[in-house]
C-alpha cells in the first residue's frame, strides 16, 4: 500500500506541474500490477484536475482584479 501512495503522489505532482509521463514510465506501465496502475492513473487525473482548478482560479483572479 505504501508503494501505491508514492506512485499516486508522484503522478499527481507530475500531472499538476503539466509534465507528461517519461518514456520509461510509459514502457513499464503494462508490467505494473493493477493497484499500482490504478494509483498512477488516479494520481494523474487528480493532478490534472488540480492544475485546471489552479489555472481557472488564476484566470478569475486576474480578471477580477482588473474590474
Amino acid at each position: 500500500m505504501g508503494g501505491n501512495k508514492i506512485v499516486y503522489k508522484q503522478a499527481f505532482e507530475q500531472a499538476r506541474s503539466g509534465k507528461p509521463r517519461t518514456l520509461l514510465q510509459r514502457l513499464l506501465f503494462p508490467f505494473q500490477d493493477h493497484y499500482t496502475q490504478a494509483s498512477r492513473v488516479q494520481g494523474e487525473q487528480d493532478g490534472a484536475a488540480a492544475r485546471l482548478l489552479a489555472t481557472a482560479a488564476m484566470g478569475s483572479a486576474s480578471t477580477g482584479a482588473a474590474s
